[in-house]
Formats: C-alpha cells, sequence, structure tokens
C-alpha cells in the first residue's frame, strides 16, 4: 500500500496522508474505509496534533453514525492519545454525554470524576450529573467551581442558575471591580462634528464607535456620551464598569425598548440577537442577503409587516428591530424556551421541530444535542451574552 511503502519520508506524512484519504472517504459515505484510515492517522502521529485531528475527527463520526455506547467506547479511545488540554476536556465532555445518552449516569459520573485539568465545562457536567442522580451536595460544588473558573461560559451561567449562586456582572473581570472616583470626558473627535455637520451621519457614528474602544479613558467617555446622545448607547456612568459597556452596549435603546414592550420580549434577549447577527451595524449585509440590525431576509421581514418591504427598508434600525422582535416573539411562542427560539434563529425552524421531536425535554443535554456545531455554539453565546446583559443592566429577565 501507498502509506506503508519506504518512500514516504516520515510517519507525520503518512499521517497527513493518511488523514486526507479518510476525509475523503467519508465524503464518499464510506465511513467503515474512513475509520480505519483514521485510525491509522492517529496511530502514526500519535504524540502530533494530525494524530489528534484524526481521534477528534473519527470519534465526531462514531456520535453520528453509532449508538451512544459505542461512540462513548471510541471517545475513551481519542481521549488516551489527546495532549492538548482543552481537547482533552471537550473529549471528555463529549464522552459523559454519550454515557448520559446510554442512560449509565454511573459511567458519565466515573468519566468526569478523573484526573485532568481544571475546565468549567468537565465541572458543569459533574455537578449536572450528579444532580440527576439526586446528589444536590455534590453537585453544588462543582457548579460553584463551573461558574469562578468561567462564570460568562453557557456552563458558568448555567452552574449559577441551577446553583442559585449570587451573580455579580464583574465576575471575571478584575479591573472593573477598581472604581474611579471621578470621571472625566474629553470632546468627541472634530472630524466626527463635522461630518455630521455636511449630512455624512453614518461616517461621524463610526468614528465615534472607534473612538469609544480606544485607548484613551477621558476621549472613550467623550465618545460614549456623544453615541448615548444620539440614542445609541444609553448608560449610567458611575455604576458600570466602562469595558462592560463597551462590549455590551444597549444600542438603539428607544427601538430596543419599544419592541421588547410590545412582544413581552427581554430588551437584553434582543440586544443579544443584535450583537451576534450585525454587531450592531445598522447596514449590515450578508452574502445570503440578510439586512440590518437583526439580519432579517426580505421575504420574512414582509410576511412579518403585512406588506412587501424593499432592502433599504429594512436598514432602518426602528423598523428592523421591531420585526425582528415580533419574529422572535413568535419563535418563542412556538418553542416555549430561549434556547430553541435562538437555534431556531440561527438554523432555522424545521430543524429545530426536528430536534425537539427526537427530544421532546429542552434543557442542557438539549442544548449539547444541537447537530449543527455553528448552531450549538450559537445557542449557547445567546443565552450566557443575554445573562451578562441583564447582569451587567439589570434589565428585566427574558420573557
Amino acid at each position: 500500500m501507498l502509506l506503508s511503502r519506504p518512500g514516504v519520508p516520515s510517519s507525520g506524512s503518512r499521517a497527513d496522508l493518511a488523514l486526507g484519504l479518510a476525509r475523503s472517504l467519508r465524503a464518499l459515505h464510506d465511513f467503515a474505509a474512513a475509520d480505519s484510515k483514521f485510525v491509522l492517522a492517529a496511530a502514526l502521529d500519535s504524540a502530533g496534533t494530525t494524530g489528534e485531528t484524526a481521534a477528534w475527527e473519527r470519534v465526531r463520526e462514531w456520535e453520528d453514525q453509532r449508538t451512544p455506547r459505542e461512540a462513548a467506547i471510541v471517545l475513551r479511545w481519542a481521549r488516551t492519545r489527546t495532549r492538548t488540554p482543552s481537547l482533552a476536556a471537550v473529549m471528555r465532555v463529549h464522552e459523559a454525554v454519550a454515557w448520559i445518552r446510554a442512560d449509565s449516569l454511573a459511567s458519565a459520573d466515573s468519566t468526569l470524576g478523573g484526573p485532568g485539568p481544571e475546565d468549567a465545562r468537565v465541572f458543569f457536567w459533574r455537578g449536572w450529573v450528579a444532580l440527576a442522580q439526586g446528589d444536590s451536595s455534590r453537585a453544588l460544588p462543582s457548579f460553584r467551581r463551573a461558574w469562578e473558573l468561567d462564570p460568562w461560559s453557557y456552563e458558568g451561567v448555567r452552574a449559577r442558575e441551577l446553583a442559585r449562586l449570587r451573580v455579580d456582572a464583574t465576575q471575571g473581570n478584575p479591573d472593573a471591580r477598581v472604581r474611579h472616583t471621578s470621571r472625566v470626558a474629553l470632546p468627541a473627535p472634530s472630524s466626527a462634528r463635522i461630518l455630521d455637520l455636511v449630512g455624512f451621519h453614518d461616517l461621524s457614528l463610526d468614528i465615534l464607535r472607534s473612538c469609544a474602544m480606544g485607548e484613551s479613558e477621558a476621549r472613550a467617555n467623550g465618545c460614549v456620551d456623544a453615541l448615548e446622545a444620539e440614542g445609541i448607547y444609553r448608560v449610567g456612568h458611575a455604576d458600570i464598569d466602562r469595558d462592560l459597556r463597551l462590549r455590551f452596549p444597549p444600542a438603539f435603546a428607544g427601538a430596543v425598548f419599544r419592541a421588547a414592550d410590545e412582544e413581552s420580549l427581554s430588551p437584553a434577549f434582543i440586544w443579544t440577537i443584535m450583537r451576534l447577527e450585525s454587531g450592531y451595524n445598522p447596514a449590515a449585509r450578508s452574502r445570503a442577503g440578510a439586512l440590518g440590525l437583526l439580519q432579517l431576509i426580505v421575504p420574512t421581514a414582509s410576511r412579518l409587516a403585512g406588506r412587501p418591504l424593499s432592502e433599504d427598508s429594512l436598514l432602518d434600525p426602528g423598523l428592523n428591530v421591531r420585526l425582528g422582535a415580533m419574529y422572535l416573539r413568535r419563535l418563542v411562542r412556538e418553542f416555549g424556551d430561549l434556547r430553541p427560539a435562538s437555534a431556531a434563529y440561527n438554523g432555522g425552524e424545521e430543524a429545530v421541530r426536528r430536534w425537539i421531536a427526537a427530544r421532546p425535554r429542552v434543557d442542557d443535554l438539549w442544548v449539547e444535542l444541537i447537530p449543527y456545531r455553528e448552531t450549538r455554539e450559537y445557542v449557547k453565546q445567546t443565552y450566557a451574552a443575554m445573562r451578562r446583559y441583564e447582569a451587567v443592566y439589570e434589565a428585566t429577565p427574558a420573557r
């Protein structure tokens, strides 16, 4: 065979060839042949990144193609070949989840309890399994440690909620505990004012946004003030750390509060979707044709509005936020939980209906089992960022 021929220069090169062949066979849906080449690549580069990658890609195929018990066994095999601590933690969680799906909480508990680097995800699932076993006294220390290690990840936020720990918006941000006794604000750049005067309002706002993220505290404060005057930021200077205000701004506050009231949504939920979809840019356009702050497409927006809409109309912040909030509320009403609602916003309603049909109970395990990696991460980011918004601004929890 080519991969075992003496002329091939090194085990590393042969591992790369084996991994490439495995991927080609996978694309042809020859999973048995692909599996053998993933194993070969992992063996040829047992201490390198190619070997780790091959092991990881192999277990992902087993998760998709085999029973949870079979997947858990292969995950354990892969974990012994992993040298990267973060990847080892991910594999440990995946193995535990596979055991949970196989109705073996004891095996999941054993997997999570073994030696390894401290990781919030591992501690969260350790607490989750203990809680599922009815052992809250063992669950609480694990949840607390998950929260301490990564307080504003999905796992950290959920650990706090399940353990009912007291929230602090500055947790995980030591600098935020230092407060200035006086606040100095220099005027916003003159270029921003001049551009606004001659009609280039959008360029003026872009300069203010860039300035607000600048190195100078006093100049940044002045730019935040100017943005607040435009209704783009609404902040309490004495109470909220500048870094948090800039990372989680209450952008287009008037439009968001109106839409939130009309649709009985948390403003934090709308801001979070805005943050992930457009980065607060009202002129954002995606390659797929999604437009504006909440990245709406014309057909969906037209149905929501009950009339034909143009692309340009969706660049209006007020209209975009109103229609986006209307759509979010419909998703929340149908799916009953913010997590499948945000999954539908990203991955499509039909996909979420299939996932709920397969597993009706929406919980942390449901989130972990979302088949689309992008959507799974989107749901986690949405949930964690929304809770951060609520903590920073003491917003009403999502309804």
